[in-house]
């Protein structure tokens, strides 16, 4: 439920870029809602990814904790060509996260 091609439609030197280059996995991270959309952030707040418009948490829980569970290379080529347009790279890293919610009563 990450946006694979986030990255890759970034600007060149988009502060996202060194932080995912930064990253490890084990890392932790935090889930913070922007507008209508989940970001995926650092412990010093810096963005490494965004979810898909279609993501959610789980309905009547909340966010313990998450780490990165992998960091990956996307292309180009693997979008579909129909967004090849909007992307500025070639390849770049994409940050998968492990969620934990709990429940909420």
């Amino acid at each position: 439920m990450v946006d694979l091609s986030y990255a890759g439609r970034l600007h060149p030197g988009h502060s996202s870029l060194s932080a995912v280059n930064a990253a490890r996995v084990g890392d932790a991270v935090l889930l913070v809602k922007d507008g209508d959309r989940w970001l995926l952030h650092n412990e010093k707040g810096q963005v490494l990814s965004r979810m898909s418009k279609s993501f959610a948490p789980p309905p009547n829980t909340r966010f313990e904790r998450g780490e990165i569970a992998t960091i990956f290379k996307w292309r180009k080529e693997d979008s579909g060509e129909a967004f090849h347009h909007t992307l500025r790279r070639d390849a770049w890293e994409v940050v998968l996260p492990e969620l934990v919610f709990v429940p909420v009563n």
